[in-house]
């Protein structure tokens, strides 16, 4: 079928049952559906992220940002990959850009100070972990 709302919905159903790789069908059709849609590049490199594919992420995140610039859940997703690569350099400017462009985004702020932590430098870690907190960022348990 031609509608991409439906494609949409669906791979949101499957992402939530942790059904990546459905949800990644549907969402590369609703891209081909809408190939300049950003949302739809950032939603399947959640899903590429998620399973584990993180090159894949990084690539769907770097179209995104090519469609909108100032797409910061981009930019953040793209610092979640790169982390998870151990990129904590390049996780670290990437959650940067995501934070410049909007500057009270709480969980770039914590995942950036994850990322300052992961790479060594715990008093900036620290210190993006208690500004996401004072944005209402609730941590997840460990």
């Amino acid at each position: 079928f031609n509608y991409p709302d439906a494609y949409r919905n669906r791979a949101s159903a499957y992402y939530e049952q942790h059904a990546y790789e459905k949800a990644i069908a549907d969402l590369t059709e609703l891209i081909r559906l809408q190939p300049d849609d950003p949302t739809a590049y950032n939603l399947r490199a959640v899903a590429y992220h998620d399973d584990g594919q993180q090159q894949k992420a990084i690539d769907d995140c770097n179209r995104a940002i090519r469609l909108k610039a100032d797409f910061a859940e981009a930019y953040n997703t793209r610092g979640m990959a790169q982390a998870a690569l151990r990129d904590f350099n390049g996780a670290i400017a990437a959650f940067s850009d995501a934070i410049r462009l909007k500057p009270d985004y709480a969980i770039a702020y914590y995942s950036r100070g994850l990322a300052f932590q992961q790479s060594g430098d715990s008093g900036l870690g620290a210190k993006d972990i208690e500004h996401a907190k004072s944005l209402g960022f609730t941590p997840p348990k460990e």
